[in-house]
């Protein structure tokens, strides 16, 4: 099952230079997918605003966010595709094939797999992120819903045809276990402990019995059966594991129902808009976000009063666990380093030839992989052009130099003489000096040579923000 919050996102200024970086504050956002417009929605959970719309395929549905929050990935029902969404940007950064009719979609906790359900195609597509391909296919049975285990260890999978839950072991790739739950399951979440797995049984089917069936991880059984008049669809676990949201989702639906996990019965329920078809929680569990047709209602978890509603497309749909994590803002080391390149006129500098030597070292204990950006200043206070983004990597004690002419390959058909600043960004400190010499205009000769260690800046940054 997927997850649709992301977090929040604002702009920070450096002291030497606007360092173009997205910043992050505990917010997150919640990403809706709309089968009408073939968008999803993007909401700003800290003032419930839309913020962004974005184009994916055909027909988005599930909807799950990498555990750093910078990755959203969105299942595109009926073109057979995955959506990859880049949180700072708001824009799609890949596009993935996978089998026929994806639903459900989930990401483990490394971030380094993503599971998708491929309902007509009976399998499990498992992504790499680092490449986003293909590289397993595992067969079930017109799988719907899928989650993963807090400890990454486990895939389980509802089969709404055969009446069973598949647990994959994502250590091989394989079916481990196959577990018989009820009548046309279909949603499936897992306490934070996982120690169960909560699957919805029923949606309304002809002939089918409707109930959430209660799954013991340590015996791979049904434990207890919870009968429901209405018709089980999507459900949440809140992250203290005492309470299961589950949306009613059949056409005359208008409710959520509250599951205690203590005594495994229903306990209440909430009025929502017609056919609520997902339920998150934020990652403290004080709010309940419930997203119908048009819709989303956001409930106070303490007093399940409702406390906000927003109008979203006409077609708005999710499937699963809808938002991401709100994840502490960490330390980032900024560097603003001068560079001086070409041969001068007289005028700004002195005539003659200047050079700058930019020498990076990792001093770190581990591989760092940072970014660089190049920026022009122009004379008469004006600003110059700034480059894009390059990622680099250095492993431990390692170095390497920016020189003039790699400075004038970055900025791309630069004036013959360029003056302005490197930018680099690392999550480390480094250790980083500029070399500065120059020679007179009638000889090649060094005649100046200075060094400039420089110190970073210390900014708090996103983890998942990219220059």
């Amino acid at each position: 099952m997927g997850h649709f919050l992301g977090r929040r996102i604002f702009g920070a200024v450096g002291a030497l230079l606007v360092f173009f970086c997205n910043f992050a504050s505990a917010e997150p956002f919640a990403y809706i997918g709309d089968i009408v417009h073939n968008t999803v929605s993007v909401i700003d959970t800290a003032t419930n605003a839309l913020t962004a719309t974005i184009p994916v395929g055909s027909n988005p549905w599930g909807v799950a966010v990498n555990p750093a929050g910078s990755l959203v990935y969105v299942t595109n029902h009926a073109s057979d595709t995955v959506s990859v969404i880049n949180a700072a940007t708001n824009a799609v950064a890949a596009t993935v094939p996978v089998g026929r009719n994806p639903v459900g979609v989930a990401v483990n906790p490394a971030g380094s797999r993503v599971y998708v359900a491929n309902w007509s195609a009976n399998s499990v597509s498992v992504i790499d992120t680092a490449s986003n391909a293909v590289i397993a296919t595992i067969a079930t049975v017109t799988p719907v819903g899928i989650a993963i285990n807090s400890a990454g260890t486990f895939v389980y999978v509802a089969n709404s045809s055969n009446d069973t839950v598949s647990v994959i072991s994502t250590a091989t790739n394989r079916l481990s276990a196959t577990i018989p739950v009820g009548t046309h399951p279909y949603g499936v979440a897992i306490n934070p402990a996982g120690t169960f797995v909560y699957v919805s049984n029923g949606l309304g089917f002809a002939g089918a019995i409707n109930s959430i069936a209660v799954v013991s991880t340590a015996t791979n059984t049904v434990t207890a059966t919870i009968p429901f008049a209405e018709a089980p669809g999507t459900l949440a676990v809140d992250p203290a594991g005492g309470f299961v949201y589950v949306a009613n989702s059949s056409g005359s639906s208008r409710s959520v129902s509250i599951i205690s996990t203590a005594t495994n019965t229903v306990t209440g329920s909430l009025s929502v808009g017609d056919i609520p078809s997902g339920v998150a929680l934020s990652p403290d569990g004080r709010l309940l976000y419930v997203v119908t047709t048009d819709a989303v209602s956001v409930f106070n978890t303490a007093t399940h009063t409702l406390t906000a509603s927003l109008t979203v497309g006409p077609g708005a749909r999710v499937f699963g666990q809808f938002i991401g994590p709100s994840i502490a803002a960490v330390s980032v080391n900024e560097y603003a380093v001068k560079f001086v390149c070409g041969e001068a006129a007289p005028g700004v500098v002195a005539k003659g030839t200047y050079f700058t030597a930019i020498n990076v070292h990792n001093p770190s204990g581990e591989r760092v992989t940072l970014f660089k950006k190049f920026a022009i200043a122009l004379p008469g206070e004006k600003a110059g052009p700034v480059s894009a983004s390059f990622a680099a990597k250095l492993g431990t004690d390692e170095a390497f130099e920016i020189d003039c002419p790699d400075i004038l390959k970055h900025l791309k058909a630069p004036p013959a003489f360029v003056k302005g600043f490197v930018l680099i960004k690392s999550p480390r400190e480094l250790d980083v000096v500029g070399v500065y010499t120059a020679a007179g205009s009638s000889s090649s000769q060094v005649q100046t040579l200075a060094l400039e260690r420089v110190l970073p800046r210390k900014t708090l940054a996103s983890p998942a923000s990219t220059p």
